[in-house]
């Protein structure tokens, strides 16, 4: 029933918000606000896993700068439309209260859904490509970011899936790849060995 679901923390949203909306993301009900609920502090999708974090590593969580609100939005696929159905899904978040040395966050790359990124009728294979370039990494920490997981994304027609990594405009690795997709197996991949993103010089793909 589920396919994947999202916890996302919400910037300044108000305190007349509506905090008890329940209903179709895409519903002209939904308050303006929530909107606002962007930035990814969880993701689950089919097949995966606990994420484990690298033990110098932790994701802040709660205290004064952290987001006042936090709204859990779930992406269901109720193909036959079955009635009745109850679902009780959630995260389970584990917290230290010892400070960790280095902060953790989830960075999404990709294509945003719409018509331009729609496949043609017939087509035996057709490639999108998504880039995170230079004008994007520029923003990351001058030391650059330690990637220690990663996690690939599509929907029923994906069948391969790769995040590439490139330095000064040349490829130099891969994060992560499946030439064997599927939307029933999306497992959260702890990498082997942290890759490390520079600012400007280093894109992703």
């Amino acid at each position: 029933l589920v396919h994947h679901m999202e916890l996302l923390g919400c910037q300044n949203p108000g305190y007349d918000v509506d905090l008890l909306y329940e209903g179709d993301c895409n519903d002209p009900r939904k308050p303006v606000e929530a909107h606002g609920c962007s930035t990814v502090i969880a993701a689950w999708a089919m097949g995966a896993g606990p994420v484990i974090y690298p033990r110098e590593a932790g994701m802040p969580f709660g205290g004064r700068e952290f987001y006042p609100f936090v709204m859990l939005e779930v992406h269901y696929n109720n193909v036959e439309r079955v009635a009745g159905m109850l679902d009780r899904s959630g995260f389970t978040i584990s917290y230290t209260g010892q400070l960790r040395q280095y902060d953790a966050a989830v960075m999404e790359l990709g294509l945003i859904y719409g018509d331009a990124n729609s496949i043609p009728p017939h087509q035996k294979a057709f490639p999108l490509t998504g880039h995170c370039v230079a004008d994007c990494t520029k923003k990351l920490p001058a030391d650059g970011i330690n990637v220690f997981a990663s996690q690939l994304h599509a929907h029923l027609y994906g069948r391969k899936l790769w995040t590439s990594h490139f330095r000064d405009g040349v490829k130099i690795g891969e994060i992560n790849r499946d030439n064997h997709y599927s939307p029933h197996w999306q497992r959260i991949e702890n990498l082997r060995k942290i890759i490390k993103i520079m600012p400007v010089s280093g894109s992703l793909l």
